[in-house]
């Protein structure tokens, strides 16, 4: 194992982990009741943007700056010509008015490319923190690329293989009574999983061979379409099979991609379905499964590493289904449901789906979902949706908001004011239909009021709260030390890209 690999495994393993997020659901509804109806204008007054409109100086007559802005002199024959990075009259009028200036016409495709054009020319380095969180983005999705060929790909073959292995003692005991069909259905999920992971079909312990290759042939079609999944048809969207990222540079980890995709697909629905009860029932058989094939100890750590490096399950676990099962639930359905509705255990907080959608004003319903895995609660996703339909309610009325912005992000998550005076010219004016126009905003306050109530605790709960915690510090006050520039609103905003930049590559890498 390579010894960079082996020290992060041995931190994960020192580390603290939560196994179920904080029920953020709660306390937003709380603060959405606190907010009422504001109108946009008594919004921005709740958050004015701070900073200088300009500076007061000129910074153009700072020492060197004309030796900064000179025409390249012509190179000699066989030396590289110096590049021209001279300001526009354009970009030269800005930074005279706010001393920096953001050039898209000098950019390139990459910070390394860029910073060594710039250092090669003999002129001052700027190290941003867009360049060192890019870094920041390419340390961890390689390191985490490099945990998944050598720790999790192989763990989760394991289990899933002897899982399967376990199938027919499993069914033995239980296939020929209430459930039989759930039995069947594991081995279904298991069989599909292992031939998506080895990349050839494997066949099923009992005899449901057609019901395996029906299901590969779909998962090749990489389309959204009805699929009988436990008993009925489902809108399964199959095109997240499609090999993406990190996954396409390394072909061992494919099929491990595509088995992890398949078993947050086949998420088993507790409640709001007809065939709650046998779904129940096959998340507490995959439980027996696990527990019967010794492979109880292994999820726990494969669990583990995946909690700190993305974040817990959101929705009943596998090892939480196999706690049911131990707690005195044993195989017994009404049993494990009637624990299961005590608290809040399997409640999904980002809706996996839409369940029978009710445009009345009556609050949306938060189903119990089961995943074997796959499925993460990431912070900015939960915080998007509850800034569309069906989650945002004006008037008694549902409000058909589709489309969410990065904007909801910069301000919900991020805590940057700096978007206030957009976000108030998008509520007030039509640029993009189904996300302008429509009033939203007490529940992007509702985000804002939630996510600032988090504590430290749950901030250092695992690494994509970490790093928006780390994103969430360039939205502080200005020091008052800094040079002017920096003070301004439109450093403000430039903090803003900032953040939405390495926000996209933590959505990216996990």
């Amino acid at each position: 194992m390579d010894r960079r690999i082996l020290v992060i495994v041995l931190c994960l393993a020192m580390a603290r982990a939560y196994a179920q997020p904080p029920d953020y659901g709660a306390r937003f509804k709380t603060e959405i009741e606190a907010i009422g109806q504001p109108a946009p204008d008594d919004f921005a007054a709740q958050y004015p943007p701070s900073g200088l409109e300009a500076i007061d100086y000129d910074p153009t007559s700072a020492a060197f700056f004309k030796e900064l802005n000179l025409e390249p002199p012509e190179a000699a024959e066989g030396e590289t010509p110096r590049p021209d990075l001279r300001l526009s009259q354009q970009e030269l009028a800005t930074f005279r008015r706010i001393g920096f200036v953001v050039s898209e016409r000098l950019g390139r495709d990459s910070f390394t490319g860029l910073l060594y054009r710039v250092y090669s020319a003999d002129l001052p380095l700027f190290v941003s923190g867009d360049a060192v969180l890019h870094a920041w983005h390419q340390s961890f999705n390689e390191t985490f690329a490099q945990l998944e060929l050598v720790v999790l790909a192989p763990r989760l073959e394991a289990v899933l293989t002897r899982m399967q292995g376990a199938v027919p003692e499993v069914w033995s005991a239980y296939g020929k009574g209430a459930l039989g069909q759930s039995v069947q259905d594991a081995d279904y999920l298991l069989a599909v999983a292992l031939s998506l992971f080895h990349g050839k079909p494997v066949a099923p312990q009992l005899d449901q061979t057609e019901r395996v290759r029906a299901t590969l042939e779909q998962c090749k079609s990489e389309k959204t379409c009805n699929f009988p999944l436990f008993g009925y048809d489902r809108r399964v969207d199959f095109a997240a099979l499609k090999v993406r990222g990190r996954y396409e540079r390394y072909p061992k980890l494919r099929g491990y991609f595509q088995a992890m995709v398949w078993l947050k697909l086949a998420g088993l629905r507790l409640t709001e379905d007809p065939n709650a009860d046998r779904e129940l029932a096959t998340a507490l058989v995959l439980a027996e499964l696990l527990d019967r094939s010794g492979q109880t100890h292994a999820w726990k750590r494969f669990e583990h590493i995946l909690t700190h490096l993305v974040g817990p399950t959101d929705g009943l676990s596998l090892l939480q289904a196999h706690s049911l099962v131990h707690e005195g639930a044993a195989l017994n359905v009404a049993a494990a449901r009637t624990k299961l509705l005590e608290g809040s255990l399997g409640i999904e907080q980002i809706p996996s789906y839409l369940p029978n959608i009710d445009l009345t004003a009556s609050a949306p319903r938060r189903p119990r979902m089961f995943f074997f895995t796959g499925a993460r609660f990431t912070l900015g996703s939960w915080a998007l949706s509850q800034t569309v339909f069906e989650r945002v309610v004006w008037d008694q009325h549902k409000v058909m908001r589709r489309i969410p912005s990065s904007l909801d992000v910069a301000f919900g998550v991020l805590a940057n004011d700096a978007t206030v005076p957009e976000l108030v010219r998008r509520l007030k004016e039509v640029e993009v239909p189904f996300r302008d126009g429509l009033n939203y905003h007490h529940s992007l306050m509702a985000v804002r009021r939630t996510i600032d109530a988090i504590t430290e605790q749950d901030w250092n709960g695992c690494m994509p709260m970490q790093w928006l915690s780390v994103l969430r510090a360039l939205s502080g006050p200005a020091d008052p030390r800094a040079p002017q520039s920096m003070r301004t609103r439109a450093w403000a905003l430039r903090s803003v890209t900032t953040q939405l930049g390495s926000w996209s590559e933590l959505r990216h890498d996990i």
